[in-house]
């Protein structure tokens, strides 16, 4: 519903952004300044902005409904970076208009120099993004557990979370994902969630996923818990739109990480070559859409061992 009640304001500032643009152009040149040219900008603007619900609409043919989609998730990350720049130069401009009375703010290549320049940004901002989000980093942290366990004096552990593999994320994150663990050479990996996009249909190769994943090599396994996202739910601008409780699971999603090698702990505890325990808790907001409830931590590690010496052997 918030996606239904933030639509008229989502045309406005398109409105207010497309505006800027056009005096902007019309002020480089004549050529901008002809109702064609603006025509036709306007017409290619709309199809970009409404990309995402297009894309929302129309599921086939497959082929354009992925195309609307990526176009959309595309636009949508360059049009924070329009709005927020056209944004601040626009109140600074108004501040040097009636605050400090600035003559030059009215100079047409006071006009042109600026849109040049706020120009350069969007786009530097925008390819920055999209190169960025394929640098898979890592953070490490050393934790200290005042417990023993018999021929362990230290755990290795690769925490990875939201890959939200769909249809911005798919083999190619994939594969630098598996490469950067596997540097690592981790005694065991865990995924905290979010591993699919809302849509199980949106991973193009899924086979092919599978066989990058089941690269993951640690000692002792890879491990897994759902997140808010893995599961069959509409999804417009990030904003969800409530489904029927037998479309929300899809069992394909937990075939996936069977057959890639994962294991999923759902409200459960394992324990792992007689050492140390992994505990998976189910998510919040899955139980209220399909699990129905979850168990809390105390409970599902009230039966773990918890004294501070462990000898298992």
């Amino acid at each position: 519903m918030a996606a239904l009640f933030l639509a008229p304001l989502y045309i406005l500032i398109n409105a207010y952004v497309v505006r800027w643009m056009i005096r902007w152009m019309g002020a480089c040149h004549r050529l901008f300044q002809t109702m064609a040219f603006r025509a036709s900008f306007i017409g290619v603007y709309i199809i970009l902005a409404t990309a995402l619900l297009t894309g929302f609409l129309i599921k086939k043919p497959a082929n354009l409904h992925r195309i609307l989609k990526h176009t959309g998730n595309y636009f949508l990350g360059t049009f924070i970076y329009i709005l927020l720049v056209i944004a601040v130069v626009d109140f600074g401009r108004l501040i040097l208009k009636y605050i400090f009375h600035a003559p030059f703010i009215g100079h047409r290549s006071t006009f042109v120099i600026t849109g040049l320049i706020c120009t350069i940004l969007i786009i530097s901002l925008s390819v920055y993004g999209i190169l960025h989000v394929t640098h898979v980093k890592t953070t490490p942290y050393e934790i200290n557990v005042e417990k023993t366990v018999d021929g362990m004096d230290s755990l290795k552990i690769v925490l990875l979370a939201d890959t939200h593999f769909g249809y911005s994320m798919g083999t190619a994150q994939a594969k630098r994902i598996v490469k950067k663990i596997n540097t690592e050479n981790p005694d065991v990996v865990c995924i905290a969630g979010d591993i699919f996009d809302n849509e199980y249909d949106a991973i193009s190769k899924p086979d092919k996923l599978k066989e990058i994943l089941k690269g993951i090599k640690s000692k002792y396994g890879v491990y897994a818990c759902w997140g808010n996202h893995d599961l069959n739910e509409p999804i417009l601008a990030g904003f969800t739109f409530n489904g029927t409780e037998d479309n929300y699971n899809d069992p394909r999603m937990e075939e996936f990480l069977t057959d890639a090698g994962i294991h999923l702990l759902d409200d459960e505890a394992v324990l792992i070559d007689n050492k140390f325990y992994i505990v998976g808790r189910r998510d919040a907001s899955r139980c209220e859409k399909v699990e129905g409830s979850r168990a809390t931590p105390s409970q599902l590690t009230e039966s773990l061992d918890q004294r501070q010496t462990n000898y298992f052997h």
